[in-house]
């Protein structure tokens, strides 16, 4: 009988995209610790049986399910209302903005927009005193006092469709910027589309006048020089890569293309 409530749990939780609750992971383990039986047809009263666990278990993973997307609703509904307080700068539909010099963050990983924030709240990020723009967005985020606040904002702006932005550079040697971004792709991906294991946000599509901005900040030690930066002060070495202004717009060009 265990073993029917197992497959049926199996099936429940694969049909739904969910994990397996640990009261039936330990099903598991103590079935496969019992001695084999010999195998018989089920009765009518275990097929009744079977029915209705399967029936508790759906009724189960659909209410978590729903009160998954209740919450991440909320979440979305909150970080919008937060929002309101950001798109000045950086856009109603999360563009950025050229003239303030704020980036696109539409469809920008969640993960990488709340770990930027955290590093604006905690001193780690927009202190250094070149840091003009940084310097701009630290106190901002006093909007956000919650990690939850946070939380909800990144949520919402990853939520949001990417934004193509126009080049706005030029001059560019595509072919230069291509090469130059193959020692970028061992963090950033081929795509340009990030790496969380690494911590290496998405930049394809980027605006191009905004990544070069970033990369002469890191060779310039205005960004990356803190002690607690560990993923900026990564970036900082690979800055010898990039000799002078016109490779930064050769690659800057190149991440622009890729998305």
């Amino acid at each position: 009988m265990d073993t029917i409530k197992i497959f049926i749990a199996s099936f429940a939780a694969l049909a739904l995209g969910i994990g397996l609750p640990v009261s039936i992971l330990s099903m598991v383990g103590d079935s496969a610790s019992e001695e084999p039986v010999a195998a018989h047809a089920p009765s009518h009263n275990e097929h009744a049986a079977g029915e209705n666990y399967l029936k508790a278990a759906l009724e189960s993973t659909v209410r978590a399910r729903g009160l998954a997307m209740a919450h991440l609703q909320e979440q979305l509904d909150h970080g919008k209302a937060l929002y309101q307080n950001c798109f000045v700068c950086h856009g109603a539909q999360g563009e950025g903005n050229l003239v303030l010099k704020s980036p696109a963050l539409a469809a920008q990983e969640s993960w990488y927009i709340l770990s930027q924030l955290q590093k604006y709240k905690n001193g780690v990020r927009g202190k250094h005193p070149e840091d003009l723009e940084g310097m701009m967005m630290a106190p901002l985020v006093a909007l956000l006092p919650q990690t939850s606040d946070m939380e909800a904002v990144s949520t919402y702006l990853s939520s949001l469709p990417f934004q193509k932005i126009p080049a706005q550079l030029s001059g560019a040697d595509m072919d230069a910027g291509k090469a130059l971004y193959v020692a970028c792709a061992a963090c950033h991906s081929a795509t340009g589309l990030g790496n969380p294991d690494l911590k290496s946000p998405a930049i394809a599509g980027q605006a191009d006048w905004y990544v070069v901005s970033q990369l002469k900040k890191f060779k310039g030690g205005i960004r990356g020089y803190h002690a607690d930066d560990v993923e900026g002060k990564q970036m900082v070495p690979m800055m010898a890569l990039l000799p002078d202004e016109q490779a930064m717009v050769n690659v800057a060009t190149y991440i622009h293309s890729l998305r």
